[in-house]
C-alpha cells in the first residue's frame, strides 16, 4: 500500500507540469475543503510558496526538513499536508530537489 501511494505521488509530480524556481508559476494553495483550521493551511501553503521561490542550495535537504517542520505544526489535516507536499515537488525541476520532497512526503508519511 506504501508504494502504491507513493508511486500514485511521483506520477502526480511528474505529470503536474514543473516550475523553476524563482518563478512566480508556482503557487501552492492549500485544498478548498480540510479539516481543522484553514488560515493554518493557508498559511502553510504561503510558507511553502515562498520557501519554493528560495534558490536551491547545499543544504536543500535540511532547509526542506525544517519548513516541513515548521510549516505543519498547525496543520492536522494530512490530505491538505499532502497535496501541499505534492505541489512543492511539482515546483522543482531539478530531479534531486524533486526526490528530497518524495522521500520527505515518504518519510513523514504526509500522504498515508
Amino acid at each position: 500500500m506504501k508504494l502504491t501511494a507513493y508511486s500514485a505521488v511521483a506520477a502526480a509530480v511528474l505529470f503536474a507540469g514543473c516550475a523553476t524556481p524563482g518563478t512566480d508559476a508556482c503557487n501552492i494553495t492549500p485544498p478548498e475543503k480540510i479539516s481543522g483550521d484553514q488560515s493554518a493551511a493557508v498559511d502553510a501553503a504561503a510558507d511553502l510558496t515562498a520557501f519554493s521561490k528560495l534558490p536551491v542550495k547545499g543544504e536543500f535537504k535540511a532547509d526542506l526538513k525544517n519548513k516541513f517542520d515548521v510549516t505543519f505544526q498547525k496543520v492536522s489535516d494530512a490530505n491538505a499536508r499532502c497535496k501541499m507536499l505534492t505541489q512543492l515537488a511539482a515546483c522543482y525541476k531539478g530531479q534531486e530537489e524533486r526526490k528530497q520532497v518524495l522521500d520527505l512526503i515518504a518519510s513523514s508519511k504526509a500522504c498515508g
